[in-house]
């Protein structure tokens, strides 16, 4: 377990990259901080937004598209960065190497990162409400958000959305690497659903606080979860067993990330930590 310092606010959002080794960190202190898995830093910039940051790397590598309350831009591994769009986002995802997944206070929409514009193609029955989280499955093409306590689940190849009331806030989502599960933080707990189905196949339940984070590995087999009650939990996801737990001081645990290769968990708090945990 190695923990990061450096950031001196509440950590947001972290992201490995898919294909270079480094963990994106973000935080309310208004920067990006990049580094090693040994936790060296490896570079760092500015960036607006100071409260919910988002963070997204291109499937093919060297590109981070970055985002917040002032809107978005990407940075180049070269050091270029380009300013994007001034839409505010709460979420962005890159469903391909040039098309994003936004998600904002009116809902979810496509934007083409070359033309630097937002694609008319938006899902059926458009939210018109602040999307919470946004998680996306590039390989299947599938978007999974919250809104208003609400789970909406879209295909963009299809004009089907499904709509699951949740009767409680959620502040976590996430989607298998096969596309056919939505893991849903729901209070305490964390909901499994079948992608289709209006009903959870699981719940998870061990938690003492709220659910702040969820992540799959790579295999979709084990899902690792954050929440304000300070721990990182494994669970296996066919059993629906609780199969490791990390307790951390890093405060409120608030955005969690699995590598590529499922092997480490990067972990963000409120107090400006970042821990990287070997589960491999």
């Amino acid at each position: 377990m190695i923990q990061f310092e450096g950031h001196s606010a509440a950590v947001t959002a972290v992201a490995f990259a898919p294909d270079s080794g480094l963990l994106a960190t973000a935080a309310r202190d208004g920067t990006v901080r990049l580094w090693d898995v040994f936790g060296e830093r490896a570079g760092e910039f500015p960036i607006e937004s100071v409260r919910e940051q988002t963070l997204s790397w291109a499937p093919g590598g060297g590109r981070l598209v970055y985002g917040g309350e002032y809107g978005f831009g990407e940075y180049r591994l070269t050091g270029e960065r380009t300013e994007l769009h001034g839409m505010a986002v709460n979420g962005v995802c890159h469903l391909t190497n040039d098309l994003l997944v936004i998600g904002g206070p009116s809902g979810i929409d496509l934007f083409d990162v070359p033309k630097k514009s937002v694609r008319l193609k938006q899902p059926p029955q458009r939210a018109v409400k602040k999307v919470q989280r946004l998680a996306v499955q590039p390989e299947t093409k599938l978007v999974a958000w919250i809104v208003e306590r609400r789970l909406q689940v879209w295909k963009t190849t299809s004009q089907d959305k499904l709509d699951v009331a949740l009767a409680r806030e959620s502040w976590a989502v996430a989607v298998s690497p096969d596309g056919q599960r939505v893991a849903v933080g729901v209070d305490y707990a964390v909901r499994l659903f079948a992608v289709g189905g209006k009903y959870p196949t699981a719940e998870l339940t061990g938690h003492t606080g709220r659910v702040s984070g969820a992540a799959f590995d790579g295999t979709g087999r084990t899902l690792a979860t954050v929440s304000w009650d300070d721990t990182v939990r494994v669970w296996d996801v066919e059993s629906a067993r609780e199969v490791a737990r990390f307790p951390l001081s890093v405060g409120q645990l608030k955005a969690i990330a699995c590598s590529p290769d499922g092997t480490r968990l990067a972990v963000g708090g409120t107090a400006g930590g970042v821990v990287l945990i070997d589960v491999g």
